[in-house]
């Protein structure tokens, strides 16, 4: 009897534990965005979440660097775990027209730095929580990022071009404090 645990028959043979996971099956939610103000006519945004949500084509996951911390001893050197620096989340969107896609983007952003005014506003305001939701290809979810203290760091729509056909994207930067993966409770 061969042993196989290692070789693609054991995969083939397990596809209960075995799976793979694709990059198209999530979703990526804001939350704390119900009582957005359109920066251009003060009016409340309709659903600014839901506009956030369906509008996103793509989004980075959570990941940190951990810088040591050198102690030096003689001819020696040892090493300890520094404080960790979560790197940005890059998320990009389709603009829908109607959907009220830049709105959102320029409202969330206006809660840290009013345009308006020219002040830097409270975090209490901008910071967010965020869901990086991963499914499986018939959406079960496998697992999800929860993202605190997330705010906009910067937003780029792309630009207009007679020569091409294609849509509006807007790449937007996120930086945050921390984020934890958590796994789905068995049901």
């Amino acid at each position: 009897m061969e042993n196989n645990e290692l070789g693609a028959y054991h995969l083939a043979d397990n596809p209960e534990l075995y799976d793979v996971q694709r990059t198209n099956v999530f979703q990526f939610v804001v939350t704390g965005l119900e009582d957005l103000v359109n920066v251009s006519s003060g009016e409340k945004i309709g659903n600014a979440q839901k506009s956030l949500q369906i509008a996103v084509e793509s989004a980075t996951v959570p990941t940190f660097s951990q810088d040591p911390i050198v102690i030096k001893r003689g001819n020696s050197a040892i090493k300890y775990a520094g404080t960790p620096t979560w790197n940005d989340i890059k998320i990009t969107l389709r603009d829908f027209i109607g959907a009220e896609t830049k709105a959102a983007l320029m409202s969330w952003q206006n809660l840290s730095y009013s345009v308006n005014s020219d002040k830097v506003l409270s975090s209490k305001n901008y910071k967010k929580t965020c869901y990086l939701i991963e499914y499986t290809s018939d959406y079960k979810k496998v697992r999800t990022w929860k993202i605190f203290g997330a705010w906009i760091k910067s937003w780029n729509p792309s630009e207009f071009n007679q020569e091409s056909d294609d849509y509006v994207k807007i790449d937007v930067e996120l930086s945050y404090d921390r984020a934890v993966m958590e796994l789905p409770e068995e049901a």
